[in-house]
């Protein structure tokens, strides 16, 4: 069985190329809504230039076999490559942790509150801290 060489590193090559942007992208999007989140606001998913690389590849790729810009091989390639992105940006939009700092000050305002209850009081006190 002969291996199709030219096929093989395409595709590797492809993957790399699309996969190595995601992530660029992705540590881009994470150090401007860290940087948003230190300013006390909120970077939505229309701010985020992943939003559009991980939605728009697959889009394109589409829309390029549905038009016969993209044919054969490279149509199967980027459709694939796209769906794997779209996959990643729905994943990581649904189970991203919230940012370190709310869970914090989460746990700091149930920890003021047990303890307040626990004197027997003082709960104005333990409102007002976080």
């Amino acid at each position: 069985m002969a291996i199709e060489w030219v096929k093989v590193v395409a595709d590797v090559g492809t993957g790399g190329v699309i996969g190595a942007a995601d992530q660029l992208l992705q540590n881009q999007d994470d150090k401007r809504e860290a940087e948003a989140l230190a300013a006390g606001q909120k970077l939505g998913a229309m701010k985020r230039f992943g939003t559009y690389f991980n939605y728009g590849v697959p889009i394109v790729a589409i829309l390029g076999s549905a038009m016969g810009w993209l044919k054969g091989d490279w149509a199967t390639r980027l459709t694939t490559a796209g769906s794997q992105l779209a996959g990643r940006e729905i994943t990581h939009t649904v189970t991203k942790p919230k940012p370190a700092a709310w869970n914090q000050w989460e746990r700091n305002r149930e920890m003021e509150a047990a303890r307040a209850a626990a004197l027997g009081g003082g709960g104005q006190r333990a409102a007002l801290e976080f």
